[in-house]
Protein backbone atom coordinates (compact mmCIF):
# COMPACT_ATOMS: atom_id res chain seq x y z
CA UNK A 1 0.00 0.00 0.00
CA UNK A 2 2.80 1.98 1.13
CA UNK A 3 4.87 2.12 -2.31
CA UNK A 4 1.64 2.59 -4.61
CA UNK A 5 0.37 5.52 -2.53
CA UNK A 6 4.11 7.03 -3.05
CA UNK A 7 4.01 5.92 -6.65
CA UNK A 8 0.65 7.52 -7.13
CA UNK A 9 2.53 11.09 -5.17
CA UNK A 10 5.14 11.12 -7.83
CA UNK A 11 2.71 10.52 -10.59
CA UNK A 12 0.35 13.55 -9.33
CA UNK A 13 3.56 15.90 -9.27
CA UNK A 14 5.30 14.61 -12.43
CA UNK A 15 1.86 15.37 -14.19
CA UNK A 16 1.43 18.57 -13.22
CA UNK A 17 5.34 19.44 -14.18
CA UNK A 18 4.31 18.33 -17.31
CA UNK A 19 2.42 21.38 -17.71
CA UNK A 20 -0.47 22.07 -20.39
CA UNK A 21 -0.77 22.65 -23.60
CA UNK A 22 -2.31 25.90 -24.97
CA UNK A 23 -6.36 26.37 -24.20
CA UNK A 24 -8.68 29.29 -25.19
CA UNK A 25 -7.23 32.39 -25.94
CA UNK A 26 -3.87 31.04 -25.68
CA UNK A 27 -4.34 28.77 -28.56
CA UNK A 28 -6.40 31.62 -30.52
CA UNK A 29 -3.11 33.69 -30.13
CA UNK A 30 -1.27 30.89 -31.72
CA UNK A 31 -3.19 30.08 -34.39
CA UNK A 32 -3.12 34.24 -34.96
CA UNK A 33 0.58 33.58 -35.62
CA UNK A 34 2.15 33.05 -39.51
CA UNK A 35 4.32 30.60 -37.79
CA UNK A 36 1.53 28.14 -36.45
CA UNK A 37 1.41 25.91 -39.67
CA UNK A 38 -1.04 22.87 -39.65
CA UNK A 39 -1.28 22.76 -35.73
CA UNK A 40 2.61 23.23 -34.67
CA UNK A 41 5.04 26.25 -34.33
CA UNK A 42 8.06 26.07 -37.47
CA UNK A 43 11.12 28.12 -37.98
CA UNK A 44 11.43 29.69 -40.96
CA UNK A 45 14.71 28.61 -41.34
CA UNK A 46 15.05 24.79 -41.05
CA UNK A 47 16.59 23.52 -38.07
CA UNK A 48 18.39 20.33 -37.82
CA UNK A 49 18.25 17.53 -35.14
CA UNK A 50 20.05 14.50 -35.16
CA UNK A 51 17.78 11.81 -34.41
CA UNK A 52 20.18 9.28 -36.39
CA UNK A 53 23.10 7.01 -35.21
CA UNK A 54 25.61 10.35 -34.05
CA UNK A 55 23.21 11.17 -31.77
CA UNK A 56 22.24 8.35 -30.78
CA UNK A 57 25.67 7.69 -29.39
CA UNK A 58 26.14 10.98 -27.72
CA UNK A 59 23.12 9.23 -25.57
CA UNK A 60 24.34 5.72 -25.09
CA UNK A 61 28.07 6.81 -24.94
CA UNK A 62 28.31 9.87 -23.85
CA UNK A 63 32.03 11.56 -23.53
CA UNK A 64 34.00 12.51 -20.94
CA UNK A 65 33.47 16.13 -21.15
CA UNK A 66 29.90 15.46 -20.59
CA UNK A 67 30.11 16.39 -16.80
CA UNK A 68 32.82 17.64 -14.60
CA UNK A 69 35.47 15.69 -12.72
CA UNK A 70 35.50 17.48 -9.87
CA UNK A 71 33.03 19.36 -8.02
CA UNK A 72 32.03 22.37 -8.84
CA UNK A 73 31.53 25.48 -6.71
CA UNK A 74 29.22 28.23 -7.17
CA UNK A 75 30.44 32.02 -5.74
CA UNK A 76 29.96 31.86 -1.81
CA UNK A 77 28.99 35.56 -1.34
CA UNK A 78 26.50 36.40 -4.00
CA UNK A 79 23.77 37.60 -1.80
CA UNK A 80 26.11 39.86 0.11
CA UNK A 81 27.37 41.17 -3.15
CA UNK A 82 24.13 41.23 -5.26
CA UNK A 83 22.89 43.19 -1.87
CA UNK A 84 24.92 46.02 -2.83
CA UNK A 85 23.67 48.45 -5.34
CA UNK A 86 24.47 47.76 -8.59
CA UNK A 87 26.47 50.67 -10.91
CA UNK A 88 24.99 51.17 -14.40
CA UNK A 89 25.16 47.42 -15.94
CA UNK A 90 25.72 44.07 -13.64
CA UNK A 91 24.58 40.52 -15.20
CA UNK A 92 24.86 37.57 -12.90
CA UNK A 93 25.07 33.73 -14.31
CA UNK A 94 23.51 31.40 -12.12
CA UNK A 95 24.07 28.80 -14.49
CA UNK A 96 23.04 27.57 -17.92
CA UNK A 97 20.24 30.20 -19.16
CA UNK A 98 19.62 31.87 -15.69
CA UNK A 99 20.63 35.60 -15.90
CA UNK A 100 20.12 37.96 -13.70
CA UNK A 101 20.23 41.41 -15.39
CA UNK A 102 20.45 44.77 -13.47
CA UNK A 103 20.53 47.86 -15.99
CA UNK A 104 19.69 51.26 -14.78
CA UNK A 105 17.73 50.75 -11.74
CA UNK A 106 15.87 47.38 -13.18
CA UNK A 107 16.16 43.59 -12.60
CA UNK A 108 15.42 40.75 -15.14
CA UNK A 109 15.66 37.18 -14.17
CA UNK A 110 15.99 35.08 -17.83
CA UNK A 111 15.15 31.34 -17.68
CA UNK A 112 15.40 30.89 -13.88
CA UNK A 113 16.42 27.33 -12.86
CA UNK A 114 16.49 26.43 -8.98
CA UNK A 115 15.10 22.98 -9.76
CA UNK A 116 17.11 19.66 -8.78
CA UNK A 117 16.75 17.96 -12.13
CA UNK A 118 15.35 19.01 -15.17
CA UNK A 119 12.51 16.62 -15.85
CA UNK A 120 9.38 15.75 -14.47
CA UNK A 121 9.88 12.63 -12.35
CA UNK A 122 11.27 13.00 -9.16
CA UNK A 123 14.89 11.32 -8.71
CA UNK A 124 15.09 10.66 -12.83
CA UNK A 125 16.31 12.91 -15.30
CA UNK A 126 19.89 15.64 -15.77
CA UNK A 127 21.12 16.73 -12.28
CA UNK A 128 22.71 19.65 -11.75
CA UNK A 129 25.78 19.98 -10.79
CA UNK A 130 26.15 22.57 -7.75
CA UNK A 131 23.99 24.51 -5.54
CA UNK A 132 22.53 27.86 -6.76
CA UNK A 133 24.40 30.15 -5.64
CA UNK A 134 21.66 32.26 -4.07
CA UNK A 135 18.50 30.01 -2.67
CA UNK A 136 15.45 30.89 -3.37
CA UNK A 137 14.66 32.85 -0.43
CA UNK A 138 17.49 35.16 -0.86
CA UNK A 139 17.09 35.57 -4.22
CA UNK A 140 13.21 36.95 -3.83
CA UNK A 141 14.49 39.36 -0.91
CA UNK A 142 16.76 40.74 -3.61
CA UNK A 143 13.51 41.68 -5.77
CA UNK A 144 11.17 43.12 -6.30
CA UNK A 145 12.04 41.94 -10.30
CA UNK A 146 10.57 44.19 -12.90
CA UNK A 147 10.09 41.10 -15.43
CA UNK A 148 11.08 37.54 -15.84
CA UNK A 149 11.79 36.37 -19.22
CA UNK A 150 11.33 32.57 -20.22
CA UNK A 151 12.44 31.52 -23.87
CA UNK A 152 10.69 28.53 -24.12
CA UNK A 153 8.97 25.66 -22.13
CA UNK A 154 11.71 22.63 -22.78
CA UNK A 155 12.43 21.26 -18.84
CA UNK A 156 16.11 23.61 -19.04
CA UNK A 157 14.37 26.74 -19.50
CA UNK A 158 11.04 26.90 -17.75
CA UNK A 159 11.18 25.11 -14.77
CA UNK A 160 8.20 23.90 -12.57
CA UNK A 161 9.53 24.03 -8.70
CA UNK A 162 11.01 27.43 -9.29
CA UNK A 163 7.93 29.08 -11.11
CA UNK A 164 5.53 27.24 -8.53
CA UNK A 165 7.79 28.63 -5.54
CA UNK A 166 7.52 32.32 -7.75
CA UNK A 167 3.82 32.21 -8.55
CA UNK A 168 2.89 35.25 -6.06
CA UNK A 169 5.98 37.52 -6.35
CA UNK A 170 5.68 40.78 -7.47
CA UNK A 171 6.22 40.69 -11.05
CA UNK A 172 6.22 39.98 -14.50
CA UNK A 173 6.61 36.73 -16.57
CA UNK A 174 7.22 37.60 -20.36
CA UNK A 175 6.74 34.31 -22.16
CA UNK A 176 6.38 33.50 -25.60
CA UNK A 177 3.07 32.01 -27.73
CA UNK A 178 1.17 29.53 -25.96
CA UNK A 179 3.60 29.09 -22.49
CA UNK A 180 1.43 31.35 -20.90
CA UNK A 181 -1.06 28.20 -20.65
CA UNK A 182 1.84 26.54 -18.48
CA UNK A 183 1.87 29.43 -16.20
CA UNK A 184 -1.62 30.03 -15.45
CA UNK A 185 -1.94 26.08 -15.03
CA UNK A 186 0.75 26.11 -12.16
CA UNK A 187 -1.30 29.16 -10.45
CA UNK A 188 0.59 32.41 -11.52
CA UNK A 189 -2.19 34.77 -12.38
CA UNK A 190 -3.07 36.09 -15.60
CA UNK A 191 -2.55 39.66 -14.76
CA UNK A 192 1.29 38.77 -13.82
CA UNK A 193 1.72 36.88 -17.58
CA UNK A 194 2.85 39.03 -20.40
CA UNK A 195 2.19 36.99 -23.55
CA UNK A 196 4.61 37.71 -26.65
CA UNK A 197 5.59 37.02 -30.44
CA UNK A 198 9.00 38.11 -32.52
CA UNK A 199 9.86 42.02 -32.71
CA UNK A 200 7.52 42.61 -29.45
CA UNK A 201 8.74 45.49 -27.60
CA UNK A 202 8.50 46.13 -23.88
CA UNK A 203 9.19 49.02 -21.96
CA UNK A 204 10.84 48.92 -17.93
CA UNK A 205 11.30 52.80 -17.45
CA UNK A 206 14.07 53.65 -19.91
CA UNK A 207 15.28 49.81 -20.42
CA UNK A 208 13.63 48.49 -23.51
CA UNK A 209 13.29 44.71 -24.49
CA UNK A 210 12.97 43.81 -27.84
CA UNK A 211 11.64 39.87 -28.62
CA UNK A 212 13.91 38.73 -31.13
CA UNK A 213 13.40 35.57 -33.49
CA UNK A 214 15.05 32.11 -32.07
CA UNK A 215 15.50 28.68 -34.30
CA UNK A 216 14.44 26.11 -31.78
CA UNK A 217 11.75 23.70 -30.61
CA UNK A 218 9.40 23.15 -27.47
CA UNK A 219 7.26 20.69 -26.09
CA UNK A 220 7.34 19.28 -22.21
CA UNK A 221 5.52 15.57 -23.34
CA UNK A 222 4.56 13.64 -26.03
CA UNK A 223 1.74 15.07 -27.97
CA UNK A 224 2.58 19.15 -27.52
CA UNK A 225 5.94 18.81 -29.75
CA UNK A 226 5.94 22.32 -31.40
CA UNK A 227 2.81 23.23 -30.11
CA UNK A 228 4.23 26.50 -28.24
CA UNK A 229 6.94 29.48 -29.51
CA UNK A 230 10.41 29.92 -28.29
CA UNK A 231 12.06 33.69 -28.65
CA UNK A 232 15.28 35.50 -27.64
CA UNK A 233 15.39 38.59 -25.69
CA UNK A 234 17.24 41.96 -26.40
Amino acid sequence: MLIAATSLGALALSWEALGEMPQEDSLERCRDSERFVEGKFINPQRMHIDYGLSGLEGIVSPPEAVAPSAEVRAFEDTFAYLSAPADDLRVTWFGHSSLLIELDGKKILTDPIWGERTSPLIGVGPKRWYQPALTLEELKALGPFDAVLISHDHYDHLDHPTISAMQDWPTLFVVPLGVDSHLRYWGVPDSRIKVVDWWDELAFGEVKVIVSPARHASGRQVFDQMKTHWAGYI
